[in-house]
């Protein structure tokens, strides 16, 4: 995965200021094993964090991005998959997030390990914290 995406895509500010490539240790390897299977069976750019356009919390999020502190503020336990360094949001560039999944559906054999798609957002959530032995499981918080 890192010949395919800079650690600045990958982890909140917050974290790159703190521990730069040091961060790549933050991930589930099974992540990145989808991750970089995605990133060659469509040979095209997959986009997570982009500065640039205000997104940086479709990576790794840390307590000081806005959706975890906001949630401790209203004492919320937030669980989500990217504060665990198991999830991202993401686009495919010449892709809708529907064609995306899609396509992840039509060759989940080939899927490295089992992910759970949300459904129903405009960008492709995928994350490896699965219950059962489905390969794909769709969900929608």
């Amino acid at each position: 995965m890192r010949s395919h995406f800079d650690i600045k895509e990958v982890v909140c500010p917050h974290v790159f200021e703190k521990l730069g490539e040091g961060a790549w240790r933050l991930f589930d390897p099974r992540l990145i094993q989808v991750m970089t299977w995605l990133r060659l069976s469509f040979d095209r750019p997959i986009w997570i964090n982009d500065c640039e356009n205000h997104l940086t919390q479709r990576g790794l999020r840390c307590n000081r991005c806005t959706l975890s502190r906001d949630n401790a503020i209203a004492n919320v336990t937030y669980l989500s998959a990217h504060v665990f360094g198991a999830a991202f949001d993401f686009d495919v560039e010449g892709m809708e997030a529907d064609q995306v999944r899609d396509w992840i559906w039509a060759h989940n054999g080939e899927v490295p390990h089992p992910i759970r798609l949300e459904l129903y957002v405009s960008w492709v959530h995928l994350d490896v914290l699965t219950e059962g032995k489905m390969k794909i499981t769709n969900f929608n918080p």
